[in-house]
């Protein structure tokens, strides 16, 4: 037995093991009743995780102050329900094989992922964090073999379940220090899947306009896309209602995308996320601490 594996042993994870065995159980149970059990976690988490929750509700607050108070309530509670079905949808990731999920998969623009991937210059698929992630990634990487830039997990367990999860499909990733390999990658007609939606601090980003906030966006994209001269696309996903599946949406941004200046870029970027955004509000990733860092004077939000 390895060291490596011993220290996914130590009591801390027990917790951990504990949670993906429920998660691997509730897996087995028929497509939409998981859905639901999912809910109702959602709801429970809720109550349980005040950090998140706060950080949620400060978030919708600031993106959607035309909304009443209870209809922001009724948002919050939409999306813990939300990132509670994106927890048994990581699970159907991990361990449903593809071709019993294949069905609930639908794709719009895959013309254009094409036409792009023909031109041999390297495709970026400019994306971001909802809630169905997981299924929508896997599923996506079964018809269509991409590369993604990843970050580690902090929960060593998690992170090698993740691992082992795209080393059986149509994904190989690449950690968001590497540069030089995204370059590499590009240069080689690579497509590449990027979130640009993360705080990653001053250092590595500009403020540009989300949701009418100054938000800092990160510029590497930018720059990938006008040194290897690639194309850009975007690439959005939804859970359907009523268990009906997932739906991803590719489209170009702009032919000349590669001449916009970085603040320009991700203004565009910005104004395509939020719009996406509006349409499915609930399924946007509210708990990640998007408007962290701020412009120089201006107070902290959380």
């Amino acid at each position: 037995m390895s060291a490596q594996y011993l220290k996914l042993l130590h009591p801390r994870y027990w917790l951990t093991w504990l949670g993906l065995g429920v998660l691997y159980g509730i897996n087995k149970l028929p497509y939409r009743v998981q859905l639901e059990i999912g809910k109702y976690l959602g709801r429970c988490a809720l109550h349980l995780f005040r950090r998140f929750r706060h950080i949620a509700h400060v978030n919708l607050s600031l993106c959607f102050p035309e909304l009443s108070t209870a209809a922001r309530q009724t948002l919050l509670q939409k999306h813990f329900e939300s990132l509670g079905m994106g927890l048994i949808e990581s699970g159907m990731a991990y361990w449903t094989p593809m071709h019993k999920l294949a069905a609930l998969i639908q794709i719009k623009g895959l013309e254009h992922l094409q036409a792009a991937a023909a031109k041999k210059q390297g495709t970026l698929i400019l994306s971001a964090h909802f809630t169905s992630l997981d299924i929508c990634g896997s599923l996506f990487s079964s018809i269509f073999p991409i590369h993604v830039v990843y970050r580690e997990q902090k929960n060593q367990v998690i992170d090698a379940l993740l691992k082992k999860q795209r080393g059986r499909q149509s994904m190989q990733a690449i950690h968001r220090r590497s540069i030089r390999q995204v370059i590499r990658a590009l240069k080689k007609n690579a497509v590449l899947w990027y979130a640009v939606d993360q705080d990653y601090g001053k250092e590595y980003s500009i403020f540009s306009p989300f949701f009418n906030i100054p938000t800092a966006t990160i510029t590497t994209p930018s720059r990938y896309v006008k040194h290897t001269r690639s194309q850009a696309l975007t690439s959005f996903y939804c859970r359907l209602p009523q268990g009906k599946g997932y739906q991803i949406t590719i489209n170009p941004i702009l032919e000349a995308f590669d001449q916009l200046s970085t603040l320009e870029a991700n203004s565009l970027f910005n104004k395509l996320l939020e719009k996406a955004i509006r349409a499915y509000p609930e399924q946007y990733l509210w708990i990640h601490r998007r408007f962290k860092t701020r412009p120089f004077g201006n107070n902290p939000f959380y």
